[in-house]
């Protein structure tokens, strides 16, 4: 474990120019992840910065914690692994439904989301912190080029679900939208190629487009 000054900012950046996202909890707690498994921990607003050794060595592409203390990683070959003492440690979590994860949402310590596209899209739910998985949404007779891009939650009970398709070449989304925490799902069609989802409200939201 060693720790970088902002003195040293230029080489930091051109020594860890593959990073790939990053999430504060509060103001000061904030963690940084990266390719070959590297992750960076900050705990007084990103002044100074502590790299660990993740013992991961794929990349590390996206990163979530809803507290201090519990967190999760998802790495580009689809594995979602959890720390429970403020991502010093991590473990893979499995599930005989995960396939390639592409994307996940929690909203809490214990319930949180994860998309996957292999076989075919679906979606799936945790009470229990990512221990046990059930499935909410799935589309065996989706065709290759139908896959889930990506998932908001704003809260417990409202979420939303970006699909993207094409016919006959023409791009085209599907959101699908829960207000009751996945227990019944709408869908409505968009014809923008949407990359990005995010909601103020369940009535407001944001989308980047392609």
């Amino acid at each position: 474990v060693y720790k970088r000054q902002n003195s040293y900012r230029r080489e930091y950046n051109e020594k860890y120019s593959g990073l790939n996202d990053i999430c504060f909890v509060n103001e000061e707690d904030g963690w940084l992840v990266g390719d070959s498994g590297l992750i960076f921990i900050t705990h007084n607003g990103g002044n100074s910065w502590i790299e660990y050794d993740s013992n991961i060595t794929n990349d590390l592409i996206q990163v979530q914690f809803t507290s201090e203390q519990i967190g999760w990683l998802l790495d580009n070959d689809g594995f979602l692994y959890k720390s429970n003492d403020g991502g010093i440690t991590w473990e893979i979590l499995t599930s005989p439904f995960f396939k390639n994860i592409n994307d996940f949402y929690f909203i809490n310590e214990s319930i949180g989301w994860v998309i996957t596209n292999s076989p075919y899209p679906t979606l799936l739910k945790t009470q229990d912190g990512g221990n046990q998985w059930t499935i909410q949404l799935s589309f065996p007779s989706y065709t290759s080029s139908e896959k889930f891009k990506d998932i908001y939650f704003l809260n417990v009970t409202h979420g939303w679900v970006l699909i993207q398709g094409a016919n006959n070449f023409t791009p085209y989304n599907l959101i699908f939208y829960t207000r009751n925490s996945g227990i019944t799902w709408e869908d409505f069609s968009i014809s923008n190629n949407l990359q990005k989802i995010f909601f103020i409200n369940p009535f407001l939201g944001l989308s980047l487009i392609h």
